[in-house]
């Protein structure tokens, strides 16, 4: 059986695993460069409209109030 999770020591690493052991990883920057700009942006944008993306949302707030604060 394939199962997947993010990598614990980098989230934008899919690692892929088959009956447990590891057979693939993916960075995501290469995906979303693939993807191209306006695939991501528009991805981003709706993730931001998406209110049950709770981390997404509190991660949103957070960089505002860095912005606002000049950091």
């Amino acid at each position: 059986m394939y199962t997947w999770d993010l990598a614990p020591d980098d989230k934008m690493i899919v690692v892929i695993k088959y009956n447990g052991e590891r057979v693939m990883s993916l960075f995501l920057g290469e995906a979303m460069e693939s993807a191209g700009r306006t695939a991501v942006m528009r991805h981003v944008n709706a993730c931001d409209g998406s209110p049950w993306l709770n981390k997404w949302q509190e991660e949103a707030m957070e960089s505002t109030v860095r912005i606002l604060k000049g950091k």
